[in-house]
């Protein structure tokens, strides 16, 4: 019986979090697959003297894990050590960051809103003049949005209405990784989460809000089944497969010609999903791993 862990943050107690974990952990069992669950602080690596990954604690390599956390400095050791993790820290790592998502996708026709980075102003320092601040306005006008580049559930994301607004978030995000964005007005308070596993679109929700400009559940969104068109599904087939993701969570906006990209979520959360499809996420991700591994990876 081959070994497997689900890695876990031991310092986040977020419940949907905690029950997508269970309900992998359960549908990898039925596998046949010898699970456990592991928390991040408890995986004891190390470099030795030759730059090797070596375990302490007598701890025994996995076979694969799947990592339901961000620490992607602790993933990139598992897969030094030979572990097959899920999804590969790649992905991880360019999903976590708004503003490295739209990088790796750029130049492949995915369709996605206006989008300027913020250059990196360090701690010790600060802006003197308002000109990024005018650059931004004049290009996305108002009202537009900002992206702290780390962040969930929506919290991150404001909107802003006014130079003055604007230039406050500036003053106060300046030594974050941030971006801005242009407001896709048609979709307020509205958006479409897409679930793909192993390159093929398995299910579709449409969250709508309407006390928000944020569609997110957590922010009191409602979702609801969405039949995705034949343009649709091969979009978000294609984001996938230019990530190289085994699972992901594309979250698109609803302009007047068609989707834009919101967001990729290399972690998603799916019992909002599941509710409203029908679709048994955690058993078709579960299949799909134990495809992967039997094959030799």
């Amino acid at each position: 019986m081959e070994k497997g862990w689900i890695v876990y943050n031991a310092f986040c107690h977020v419940e949907s979090t905690e029950k997508c974990i269970q309900r992998l952990f359960n549908a990898l069992t039925k596998k046949g697959f010898e699970m456990s669950l592991v928390k991040h602080s408890d995986i004891k690596l190390c470099f030795d003297n030759n730059g090797d990954i070596l375990p302490l604690n007598f701890m025994k390599k996995p076979l694969f894990c799947v990592y339901w956390d961000k620490d992607t400095l602790l993933a990139h050791m598992l897969e030094k050590w030979g572990v097959r993790v899920f999804n590969k820290v790649k992905v991880l790592e360019t999903c976590d960051h708004k503003g490295k998502t739209f990088f790796e996708l750029s130049n492949n026709g995915i369709p996605m809103p206006k989008t300027i980075v913020s250059p990196l102003v360090y701690p010790a320092n600060s802006e003197d003049n308002d000109d990024f601040a005018l650059y931004v306005a004049d290009a996305l006008g108002f009202p537009l949005i900002v992206k702290e580049s780390y962040g969930s559930f929506g919290a991150q994301v404001h909107i802003v209405e006014d130079f003055d607004k604007l230039k406050e978030l500036r003053k106060k995000l300046l030594h974050n990784h941030h971006l801005y964005q242009q407001y896709i007005k048609n979709s307020k308070g509205k958006d479409l989460r897409v679930i793909v596993i192993g390159g093929k679109p398995i299910c579709a929700m449409m969250r709508c809000n309407d006390n928000d400009f944020r569609a997110n559940i957590e922010l009191g969104g409602k979702g609801a089944a969405y039949l995705l068109d034949k343009n649709q599904a091969e979009l978000a087939e294609k984001i996938s497969n230019i990530l190289g993701a085994d699972y992901m969570g594309a979250d698109f906006l609803f302009d007047t010609e068609g989707l834009k990209l919101c967001e990729v979520n290399a972690n998603a959360h799916f019992l909002g999903i599941e509710a409203v499809t029908g679709v048994n996420i955690s058993e078709i991700y579960a299949e799909h791993i134990f495809k992967t591994v039997t094959n030799g990876f």
